[in-house]
């Protein structure tokens, strides 16, 4: 069986599904899970992210407009490659050529609701549009679905039947012996991260709170979060540390607690990271991060400020409490596997080729 997978998002820079498609090679090389794997990648790769086995082979192309990409060039390649069965966790998977097994992190129809409340242009209204309209088609079409989470299950169920296969947890996330010593939160500039809330909480901790880390890819999203911090008068407590993968393990284990009030998750890959590192999670109870973080940490309503803030205020303080939070972070981490991951999308490949 000839398998090809999607790599496209796969840059230095990328997070996200990035993540998913660095963690699923490396899973699939390390543990042997593939003998032949054609593999497509963007035209400037991150090189040390595509393990070079015998029978894989890596090609370099051309993803823009990715929507053209996605529906015409890559079905025509697979074709032309005499592939068996395509990978993708793209949300508009082809609707033509070898089939498809398609994973599925989150229904596009949150981001395009929270992208119209919050204001965006024209163009973005469309590109929401056309993915929304693609995902039900491909949806349909596809020969087999998996979804990263039982929340991310139940938004399928009017489209597709799908099994339910959770990411996993690189290996360098794992604990530290050092000190913990700061808060951490993970920002982008995805408005569903709901990062005003960490820092209005933390604003609101009250005395001898201990420094806040706020990491993460930040661009738009930044001089509003800075002046937020100003207003409630915490500018001079929080480092606003950026993002680098390389790091992001070192920052877990120096927390104290992860923050994550997020108001969407189809899978709570930072905050299963953080547990791997020891590190409990205060989070929302929205979506699928109940799922992943189970009893290792604070569930609450994301818009809960006081909430928020009570619970820094337990972990800091109550050493017993956290201590046994960290216990369990590490027995809830266990549960994530990308080898397990990457696995069972590969035997789903011989699934969707009978179906086909």
């Amino acid at each position: 069986m000839r398998i090809g997978f999607d790599a496209t998002s796969l840059t230095a820079s990328g997070k996200g599904i990035a993540r998913f498609q660095r963690e699923f090679l490396r899973a699939a090389a390390e543990h042997g899970l593939v003998g032949r794997l054609d593999v497509f990648v963007p035209e400037q790769p991150d090189e040390s992210a595509l393990p070079q086995l015998a029978g894989w082979r890596y090609h370099r192309v051309r993803t823009r407009p990715m929507v053209v990409w996605e529906q015409v060039r890559l079905p025509a390649l697979a074709r032309r490659r005499g592939l068996d069965v395509v990978i993708t966790a793209s949300e508009r998977a082809a609707l033509w050529g070898p089939p498809e097994v398609v994973y599925i992190y989150e229904h596009p129809r949150h981001r395009a609701r929270r992208s119209r409340e919050v204001g965006t242009s024209v163009r973005q209204r469309l590109v929401d549009s056309t993915t929304l309209a693609l995902f039900r088609l491909a949806m349909r079409h596809a020969a087999v679905v998996l979804a990263a989470s039982e929340s991310t299950a139940r938004d399928l169920a009017p489209l597709a039947e799908s099994r339910v296969v959770y990411s996993g947890v690189g290996e360098e996330f794992s604990p530290g012996s050092g000190p913990r010593t700061y808060l951490l939160h993970v920002a982008s500039d995805d408005p569903r991260d709901n990062s005003e809330v960490v820092i209005d909480a933390y604003g609101a901790y009250g005395d001898d709170r201990p420094p806040l880390v706020v990491a993460g890819p930040l661009r738009k999203a930044r001089p509003m979060l800075e002046a937020r911090a100003r207003s409630a008068g915490v500018w001079d407590e929080i480092c606003w540390a950026g993002f680098q993968q390389e790091g992001l393990a070192d920052l877990y284990r120096g927390a104290i607690a992860y923050i994550d009030p997020s108001l969407y998750e189809g899978f709570g890959l930072q905050a299963a990271e953080a547990l791997a590192c020891g590190t409990p999670v205060i989070a929302s109870y929205r979506t699928s991060l109940p799922e992943v973080v189970g009893d290792a940490g604070i569930l609450l309503d994301p818009h809960d400020l006081a909430g928020f803030a009570d619970a820094m205020r337990r972990v800091v303080s109550d050493d017993a409490f956290a201590a046994d939070l960290r216990e369990k972070a590490l027995v809830q981490a266990a549960r994530f596997s990308w080898e397990h991951n990457a696995r069972t999308l590969i035997e789903a490949c011989s699934q969707a080729v009978k179906r086909s």
